[in-house]
């Protein structure tokens, strides 16, 4: 059977193949997939986005085509899909790239960092990574001195389901946890609560002794 695949696309469109119908247990659409596979190319997405695809389609976990080839490493990919009308968040994309761990061991995390900063630069006049800090400690909004003991990690506490990715890291590491393989909000957000709530029974236990 002769062909190419952009043929067989415009075939399946033909036939009347719904262009933006999501697939699988994440509810991807077929430009997330081309987005998220590796040996799916930039042209590919070309040819869907040709074809009527969202660009900017959420799956269920309301995660957008360009942060999956963010964290994917692919800054081609990436480029496309700027190129093709893609909502872009610049530095919510540059912090995912600065705390995907996978990002790091494949040894893809910087050449991705500089291509946001370059892209953001070209679009908005200054890099994606203007403003932002590598994720540290949480700081308390308003200026206010950091709290300490107990009412700190209540007060921390309170804040997880509201907390972004970034503020959840945060609050992990000084509980004593680790966020490392953590990439679902979900998952952070579990960690840091079941953390907290630890150091909060720590605190309280320690209260009582005293």
């Amino acid at each position: 059977m002769g062909g190419t695949n952009n043929q067989y696309l415009e075939a399946l469109k033909a036939l009347g193949a719904q262009v933006n119908a999501k697939a699988g247990f994440d509810g991807s659409s077929a430009l997330a997939m081309v987005a998220t596979i590796p040996s799916a190319t930039a042209a590919t997405l070309r040819k869907l986005r040709s074809l009527g695809c969202d660009s900017n389609q959420r799956d269920n976990y309301f995660r957008l085509p360009i942060e999956m080839s963010t964290v994917g490493g692919d800054c081609d990919k990436v480029r496309t899909l700027v190129d093709l009308g893609a909502n872009v968040d610049w530095p919510k994309l540059w912090q995912m790239a600065q705390v995907h761990p996978m990002l790091a061991r494949s040894g893809r995390k910087a050449p991705m960092l500089k291509c946001l900063d370059q892209l953001s630069q070209q679009a908005r006049g200054k890099p994606a990574s203007a403003t932002m800090a590598v994720p540290g400690p949480y700081v308390p909004p308003l200026g206010r001195a950091p709290e300490k003991g107990h009412r700190h990690w209540a007060c921390q506490l309170k804040r997880v389901d509201i907390a972004s990715v970034s503020e959840l890291r945060a609050m992990i590491l000084p509980a004593g946890g680790t966020d490392r393989g953590l990439i679902e909000k979900s998952e952070l957000r579990g960690r840091a609560r079941e953390r907290l709530a630890a150091k909060l029974e720590l605190e309280g236990d320690a209260g009582e002794v005293d």
